[in-house]
C-alpha cells in the first residue's frame, strides 16, 4: 500500500467520519436500544451472566473484533465502526463509574 494521503488529510477524512457516520450512528443506535439510559443493555446482559456491564461490554467488542479478523474483506469499515462506538461506550462506561 503506497498512500498519498498526507497528515491533513487524514485528519479531514477522520472528521467527516466522526460528522457523518459515527455521531449519526450513536444517536440513533442510543435511541434504539436503552430506554434513556446509556448503558442499560450492558447491565441487563452482564446480570445474565454474572459479570460486570464493563466485562459483558468488551465481550461484544471482542465478538466484533474476532469476526473482524475471520473475514478482514467483509464489511471493514461497519465493522471497525461498532467496536469504536463499543470502546467508546467503555471509555465512558469507566468516567462515570470513577465520578461515583
Amino acid at each position: 500500500m503506497n498512500s498519498e494521503m498526507t497528515q491533513g488529510e487524514f485528519q479531514e477524512q477522520v472528521e467527516e467520519y466522526i460528522k457523518f457516520e459515527l455521531l449519526p450512528l450513536l444517536k440513533s443506535k442510543g435511541a434504539h436500544y436503552s430506554n434513556g439510559r446509556a448503558f442499560v443493555n450492558f447491565e441487563e446482559g452482564s446480570s445474565l451472566h454474572g459479570i460486570t456491564p464493563g466485562k459483558y461490554l468488551m465481550i461484544l467488542a471482542t465478538k466484533h473484533w474476532h469476526n473482524l479478523c475471520k473475514n478482514p474483506d467483509k464489511s471493514v469499515a461497519e465493522r471497525c465502526t461498532d467496536i469504536i462506538v463499543y470502546m467508546l461506550l467503555l471509555i465512558m462506561m469507566n468516567k462515570e463509574k470513577n465520578n461515583e
